[in-house]
């Protein structure tokens, strides 16, 4: 009760409505429901956080046959200009599924793995761009050193203007499919409002990602992708590994 009374307050309340319903009947349902708690002013002090980029290696022993591995570094929010070519690169990198380039070289040329995928992940006070991947103990120093590798491809090459132009076909071909439900166009609207886009967002949201050139893409994959700061946390039995740091073997 201590933290609700602390922290949950109308001031700042960010709310998306999607349905049969006009402003005065909105009104007494976010009235009804929100009502009582207090007003505050909805400032909260929270200060800007930048993930650690010493390109760290930590295992955590476990002993099971396959090991889990995140990866990742600092990346860019989303009210960032670059922000479009940085979700573009992404896709090109490990957010695009099997057009990906590490699901191409981890999964079907070489079978390590099931899955690999990337993402960006955009707090009010920090930015990351994150990974993971999970594999059989014998081949998690091979996957990462292809992580590693088309992390450095991806920055000293950039993307070429083929994997651009499908980026950019699908996330922007793409976007009315994942609207196919009252609970994420609300959703998305609560996002616009918290990143303060344009009420007209959505009419130019597919001219903002068809804008980025060539080189826009490659001065930002420059920018966003660095091997060397590239940090890897595994958990599992890894072979062939030496860890920065190693934590204890966990119990249960």
């Amino acid at each position: 009760m201590g933290f609700v009374a602390d922290q949950l307050r109308r001031g700042g309340m960010v709310i998306g409505a999607v349905g049969d319903l006009n402003r005065d009947e909105l009104a007494a349902f976010v009235d009804r429901v929100f009502g009582s708690l207090p007003i505050g002013s909805g400032v909260v002090d929270v200060a800007e956080a930048r993930p650690a980029e010493g390109g760290a290696l930590l295992i955590s022993r476990l002993a099971v046959p396959q090991s889990t591995v995140a990866f990742g570094q600092a990346g860019l929010k989303r009210r960032d200009p670059d922000w479009y070519a940085a979700r573009l690169l992404n896709d090109i990198i490990g957010g695009g599924g099997f057009r990906g380039r590490l699901m191409k070289e981890i999964r079907e040329k070489r079978g390590l793995a099931y899955g690999v995928s990337t993402g960006l992940v955009t707090f009010r006070h920090a930015a990351l761009i994150l990974g993971g991947v999970a594999t059989e103990n014998a081949r998690v120093a091979q996957s990462i050193d292809l992580i590693r590798g088309e992390w450095r491809r991806m920055r000293e090459e950039g993307p070429t203007e083929a994997e651009l132009d499908e980026a950019k076909g699908y996330l922007i071909g793409s976007f009315p499919l994942s609207l196919d439900s009252s609970e994420k166009i609300a959703s998305l609207l609560v996002e616009m409002q918290l990143e303060q886009l344009p009420i007209d967002f959505l009419e130019h949201r597919a001219a903002l990602f068809a804008a980025v050139t060539h080189e826009d893409a490659r001065r930002v994959a420059r920018h966003l992708f660095d091997p060397e700061k590239l940090s890897f946390v595994v958990v599992g039995n890894p072979a062939d590994l030496t860890p920065t740091r190693t934590r204890p073997e966990p119990r249960f």
